[in-house]
């Protein structure tokens, strides 16, 4: 009986200490892929736009005016779950979008600055190819957001212009 009970024990401590070691390994395995480049980049770049802007923020019309301090937030749709930062003072802001997807699609929302009657928004892939969104009405909100879905697919970072339009 008692050499029963010290195999159980032994067979139980063994079962602990393989999964420990199974956990190790595969939480280096995934530290490893994060350093190869498994990471996903949003890169932001927030500037002015007079009040006649009509462009499509596709050709960089109004990147010479940057705005420093504008607050961003990057989530998924329809859920609570947002990673929130600011521009620095080259107007340029860049997010982990890794794990933040939801059917391919993130949410980007604009704490929208004194002066700005609307946004015009341009989104390319690493390819150089557009990224398409939906903007997305969000009335009511204090502070006032603007606000965009993006389709950006599983896969690639992602770089947009944000034009903010000033009230004409």
């Amino acid at each position: 009986m008692r050499l029963q009970r010290r195999s159980g024990r032994l067979a139980g401590n063994l079962a602990v200490v393989m999964l420990i070691a199974l956990s190790t390994v595969l939480w280096a395995i995934g530290d490893a892929a994060a350093q190869d480049g498994g990471g996903r980049t949003l890169a932001l770049l927030a500037a002015r736009c007079p009040a006649n802007y009509v462009g499509t923020a596709a050709a960089d019309e109004c990147d010479d005016a940057p705005m420093p301090g504008v607050g961003f937030r990057v989530g998924r749709p329809s859920t609570d779950f947002f990673v929130t930062a600011s521009t620095d003072a080259a107007g340029l802001v860049a997010f982990d979008i890794t794990d933040l997807p939801l059917r391919g699609t993130i949410r980007l929302i604009e704490e929208l600055p004194p002066q700005t009657a609307r946004i015009v928004v341009y989104c390319v892939d690493e390819g150089g190819a557009p990224v398409p969104l939906t903007y997305v009405v969000a009335d009511g909100n204090v502070p006032p957001i603007m606000v965009a879905d993006l389709a950006v697919g599983e896969s690639g970072d992602v770089a947009c212009d944000w034009y903010n339009v000033a009230f004409g």
